[in-house]
């Protein structure tokens, strides 16, 4: 039971933020809640919901979750991976079950609806990487007879290490590989992806297995899953969990705090730091934000080389390895967001995963990624949208245009006290042949509080992406009322999270 004096305090903080954001709100100027609106109007006639959580699928099969961690496209249908961390009768009390445990969603055509592809087994809390990979060669280099494309799947585990399952698509059933129980692996894997060792001539699939390091296996039709895995780590003690990779002028990258890896290719592969930030400094990085996020390989600007650009810290930044890896800071998104919010923004954390390219846009190389936005506790009161604790409870998106030209552009399910999305965590085209300009949008973040069915996948035209320019300032007209009720949701929130921690 959470302290009595704590109660206390948190009210008292309570109240003086309700006194305060009144004379704040009135204060603001009404013309910004006038935009808003219209702003609003705008988006609602792209975005709608694509799947509503806590329902049973056609076959009865129930449909639960906290957060929509990755959105896939394979084989021409789009799979959703879910995650129950901070549910409630997992986070406050496990007789208060049941949750049907993490959850692959399928969606086999633009016209069908969400169905349960497969409840994984055994105590993982989230799926943590989803990808559709393929294979040309075999262990040994040679050229199979035709591609082997598998969806994999990664786990976070609440003990024991993570997991990794590949999907029989002839079957549709799952089946575990044996990455093993060992202390070399991590209770979760963040991501994966095939790279082609030119020296070996082999195809390997990479796996971040946390600060332990990165496995990597390749394909045998003999084994669990078709996956034959290395027996160590290739890369052990990294300063913190690995959360992604990329392929950059043919040469495969990892993150990890503020650092670049490269891989060196060979029969006995090793990694070598190439690149350390000296925009962001390690000490400033939190193991909750990861450190670099969304790497991604871009064209460099200027000549045929490749680039990589990625999140660190509320920064966007770009990298040449072709020029000495020179470091480029492209955008400051907290200084952006705080000028097109009209308020001081306190924290963002985005491109949870990858940054994504507009199809549409092909070969101008328009990226977009979602970020979630932290306003404080006095921030969310006076902002007058959709708020979960701290967080701003509105899903933005980012646009990159161009190196420098960045904009904003969001998804939003209502003004007022309406259920906040949160965060964009994951962003995929459609692979559907009838719905190609689609997008699917998913995600939430828990943050810490205890949350019950808010995860969420909404799905819209290309076309919102380019068709906001505006600032969007907060609404400000906010009456004593509507403080009151923002003022009594947050208080109840902070004493969720206060039990759970």
């Amino acid at each position: 039971m959470m302290n009595k004096k704590l109660i206390l305090v948190i009210l008292i903080l309570s109240l003086l933020f309700f006194s305060s954001s009144i004379n704040q709100a009135k204060n603001q100027s009404i013309d910004h809640h006038n935009s808003f609106s219209n702003y609003e109007k705008t988006i609602h006639e792209y975005f709608t919901p694509s799947w509503i959580v806590g329902n049973t699928d056609v076959f009865g099969q129930y449909m639960g979750g906290t957060e929509i961690l990755h959105l896939v496209g394979h084989n021409e249908k789009l799979f959703a991976a879910s995650g129950y961390w901070m549910d409630k009768p997992y986070a406050i009390d496990l007789r208060m079950r049941p949750w049907p445990g993490v959850q692959i969603l399928r969606l086999d055509n633009s016209s069908s609806e969400w169905i349960v592809d497969v409840t994984l087994p055994g105590p993982s809390i989230r799926a943590t990487a989803l990808e559709s990979i393929r294979f040309k060669t075999d262990g040994f280099g040679k050229q199979l007879n035709r591609t082997i494309n598998l969806l994999v799947v990664g786990t976070q585990e609440i003990w024991g290490s993570g997991r990794v399952l590949t999907r029989n698509d002839n079957t549709g059933n799952w089946e575990m590989t044996t990455l093993g129980e060992s202390p070399e692996i991590s209770n979760t894997i963040r991501a994966f992806i095939v790279y082609h060792d030119n020296i070996t001539g082999v195809d390997r699939l990479f796996a971040a297995a946390g600060v332990e390091g990165i496995v990597s296996g390749v394909y045998n039709s003999s084994s669990p899953g078709c996956i034959e895995w290395g027996a160590k780590p290739e890369i052990e003690s990294l300063p913190m969990r690995p959360m992604g990779f990329a392929i950059c002028n043919n040469h495969l990258y990892v993150s990890s705090e503020t650092s670049l890896y490269r891989r060196m290719n060979g029969e006995h592969p090793s990694w070598k730091k190439v690149f350390t930030s000296t925009i962001v400094s390690p000490d400033k990085v939190t193991s909750a934000g990861g450190g670099i996020r969304g790497l991604t390989t871009i064209s460099s600007p200027g000549d045929n080389s490749q680039s990589l650009l990625f999140f660190l810290n509320g920064m966007i930044i770009r990298v040449e390895p072709s020029n000495d890896y020179k470091e480029i800071l492209e955008c400051n998104l907290q200084e952006m967001l705080t000028e097109r919010l009209g308020q001081k923004v306190e924290s963002v954390l985005g491109a949870y995963n990858d940054m994504v390219f507009l199809s549409s846009n092909e070969p101008n190389e328009t990226l977009i990624f979602g970020v979630e936005i932290g306003l404080g506790y006095k921030g969310v009161l006076i902002s007058g949208r959709p708020f979960y604790g701290n967080w701003d409870g509105g899903e933005w998106i980012v646009i990159r245009n161009d190196a420098y030209d960045y904009d904003l552009s969001r998804i939003d399910n209502g003004y007022g006290l309406s259920p906040s999305l949160v965060a964009v965590r994951t962003i995929e085209p459609s692979p559907f042949a009838n719905d190609e300009d689609a997008l699917y949008v998913g995600g939430f973040d828990c943050n810490y509080y205890a949350s019950r069915n808010t995860a969420w996948i909404y799905q819209g035209s290309q076309d919102i992406i380019h068709a906001n320019s505006q600032y969007y300032t907060s609404p400000a007209n906010l009456s004593i009322k509507d403080v009151v009720k923002r003022v009594s949701v947050l208080f109840i929130q902070i004493i969720m999270k206060s039990i759970v921690s």
